[in-house]
């Protein structure tokens, strides 16, 4: 049993082995959009894939099978259902078999959000074929669902990787909700203006609101919900795959069998169903490796709603209180303060645990949150639970505390001395304007942290209205004390002080080699990220290749596609070189043959550019190799050495900020890019005097 992160080469654990052992490996997936997907990459790679399901047409069908029996395949996909027809199982034992892998296990789980009932019938492959190896696979699976998919596969005896399931190029943000939909824009145009996204909505109506509110603020975007016809679904789906649509507003039916490496952020307009179905869900983000934001509202409502539905579902207990504590799991999640890959990924992996961990991808630790103690007000707030007898809700209640008129001006129906019911005002209560001094903000945080502590509890047809549970007994009485650290309301400063890391798409040559991908991909009717990965092409522009061999081993190249673009790909690269050159001569004509700072100031005034963006543009002179450090740099040759010999230069922040400190005054800070390219120039030739 294998679980490891998205994006960390799950594939690979069934793919190599099926290539290298004798017979086809055989892979079951639940999704279809996924098995294609998979396919059409492996045949890229020169592998022989095929995958049947029962949408296929018979003649599909048939040649597929014929292939399977002459032994021309090396891996065959299956869908559970087809997997377990009567045919398929009889022509499996007909052929050599690799091996069995059992993709997205967690679809075996009967909890699960991802329950599929015909992986259940999996159980089957360990008596109908007893000595092939079974490798069940997935990137999300709590403790119950790991031993439901250990029970349900016979794999008691098996090895189990548990690998660190963390990918550390996800940003977490958490924030309560507050404008709704004017948030989710906000974040939208601060960090992923153009950005391929995808926004989960708890209900098909909210999904409509929000697609037509974003479209009337120019974002590309499309619904995406069951209630929308399956044709139109897939061209929706398809216009999303080739970027001719931006954001998919969707409920989370989408998004499955969905293999788009360059989703850049995944948002949650409110909470999601539990942790389990979380980090499926924003496992969507990033695929490629590069930067993704993970962001999500989170209400009061989100929460009641949530809470209704397992209260109110026909279900047996058992399975009811796995629910509420699963929905208490994401709460705690939410409001704790502490980094939130600590909490995340500690509930999955235990053995992984962190210590004092400050991972700098979360708002947690982005804005430390001062704890402070709050038992007095939550005393307070419980007061006035009890005053208002489960007759009204948070709200409602908040206004009381601060002394504010209700919107229905309604009385509270309380008992009298005699039995009766009198009617007495709201503000006649002893803790009206009790809490006046706080904000709204403030006591919805303490009423979080109460609800979260079990101190209140829900009641009413919607869990709308809120009362004393048994447990605040211990906090009213004195004998426990409540600390909290706030709830954070992001602002637009917020996000962009961390700012997103892909100014790499703004180079020259990553936009002629995205316009290569574009139209290759047109010809060969393929996705883009099916040819090259945005990684790929990052790659590609900062090594420059200049051979088959070092273009092979670029991040997912591959010898095979090396042979076949090589010449489109060396072709770009020449060409921009070549107008670097050319730009570098009339460059060199507007300097003096002696180069002061003076000197470079007047060019830097002269073009209209900093000294940073003069640092950038002789940086890349430098990069390409077509001058030499002390021919444009405005140090003596004595100075640029002196540099280069006695500092290790590190190219990212860190580094950055050390190598700074090296120098003497601001006027050398500015050539920091330079001096790293004049020292990888000497690193490259290996020779101290290169730079005379």
């Amino acid at each position: 049993m294998v679980v490891m992160a998205t994006g960390s080469g799950k594939s690979l654990c069934y793919q190599l082995p099926s290539l290298l052992r004798d017979g086809v490996g055989i892979v079951i997936s639940p999704l279809i959009a996924l098995m294609k997907d998979q396919v059409t990459e492996l045949e890229q790679l020169g592998v022989a894939a095929a995958c049947l399901y029962t949408g296929q047409s018979w003649q599909q069908q048939q040649e597929i099978e014929q292939q399977l029996k002459m032994g021309a395949l090396d891996i065959l996909y299956l869908s559970p259902e087809k997997l377990m027809s009567h045919s398929t199982l009889q022509q499996l034992h007909e052929i050599d078999i690799a091996l069995f892998a059992i993709d997205e296990a967690h679809c075996i789980w009967s909890w699960g959000d991802y329950f599929r009932p015909e992986y259940q019938q999996l159980n089957l492959l360990a008596t109908e074929f007893p000595r092939i190896p079974r490798i069940a696979l997935t990137a999300t699976a709590s403790q119950q669902c790991r031993e439901a998919i250990i029970q349900q596969l016979s794999l008691e005896d098996a090895q189990i990787y548990d690998e660190d399931i963390d990918r550390n190029n996800l940003i977490y943000w958490v924030q309560p909700k507050q404008r709704g939909n004017k948030q989710l824009l906000e974040f939208i145009l601060c960090r992923h203006k153009g950005h391929s996204g995808i926004v989960y909505c708890s209900t098909r109506k909210q999904v409509e609101e929000l697609q037509l509110f974003l479209s009337a603020e120019n974002i590309a975007c499309e619904s995406y919900h069951a209630g929308i016809e399956a044709s139109d679904r897939w061209k929706i789906q398809q216009r999303f795959m080739t970027d001719e649509t931006s954001v998919i507003v969707a409920t989370v039916a989408f998004g499955l069998g969905i293999n788009k490496p360059d989703v850049r952020f995944v948002a949650h307009m409110g909470l999601p169903q539990n942790l389990d179905a979380y980090l499926q869900e924003t496992g969507r983000a990033g695929r490629d490796g590069q930067e993704a934001d993970v962001w999500m509202l989170f209400g009061l409502r989100d929460y009641q709603r949530r809470l209704s539905w397992i209260l109110n579902e026909e279900t047996f207990e058992e399975k009811r209180q796995f629910e509420l504590q699963q929905l208490h799991n994401m709460m705690d999640y939410i409001l704790d303060h502490q980094c939130r890959r600590k909490k995340l990924f500690e509930y999955y992996s235990p053995k992984h645990q962190r210590q004092d961990c400050t991972c700098h991808q979360c708002d947690n630790c982005f804005f430390i949150k001062k704890t402070t103690e709050i038992t007095e007000d939550a005393r307070k707030a419980l007061s006035a639970v009890h005053h208002c007898k489960g007759q009204l809700g948070v709200d409602s209640i908040i206004k009381i505390l601060r002394g504010k008129k209700l919107s229905n001006s309604m009385a509270l129906p309380l008992e009298g001395k005699n039995g009766n019911k009198d009617e007495i005002a709201y503000q006649s209560l002893s803790v009206y304007g009790l809490g006046a001094e706080q904000s709204t903000d403030y006591w919805r945080s303490v009423f979080w942290k109460l609800i979260l502590e079990g101190a209140v509890c829900f009641q009413g047809e919607y869990c709308e209205l809120i009362k004393l549970a048994p447990s605040c007994k211990a906090l009213l009485k004195g004998e426990e004390t409540l600390h909290q650290s706030g709830l954070k309301y992001f602002t637009t400063q917020d996000f962009f002080s961390h700012k997103y890391q892909d100014e790499y798409k703004n180079h020259p040559l990553y936009k002629k080699l995205q316009s290569l991908r574009s139209a290759l991909a047109t010809k060969l009717s393929l996705y883009q990220y099916q040819l090259f990965s945005d990684e790929t092409l990052q790659q590609l522009v900062e090594k420059m290749p200049q051979n088959i061999s070092q273009l092979s081993v670029i991040e997912g190249m591959g010898k095979m596609r090396a042979q076949k673009y090589a010449d489109e790909i060396f072709g770009l690269i020449q060409q921009y070189k070549d107008q670097k050159c050319t730009e570098l001569k009339h460059v060199l004509l507007d300097l003096p043959q002696i180069i002061d700072p003076q000197a470079i100031e007047h060019y830097a005034v002269t073009k209209a550019l900093t000294l940073q963006e003069v640092d950038q543009q002789f940086s890349e002179y430098l990069r390409l190799g077509l001058v030499h450090p002390h021919q444009i740099l405005p140090f003596p040759k004595e100075k640029i050495q002196a540099v280069i010999a006695e500092w290790t230069f590190q190219t990212d922040l860190s580094g950055r900020v050390e190598a700074q400190q090296f120098y003497k005054n601001q006027y050398e800070s500015h050539w920091f890019n330079c001096f790293c390219q004049a020292q990888r120039f000497l690193q490259q030739t290996n020779n101290k005097e290169a730079i005379e």
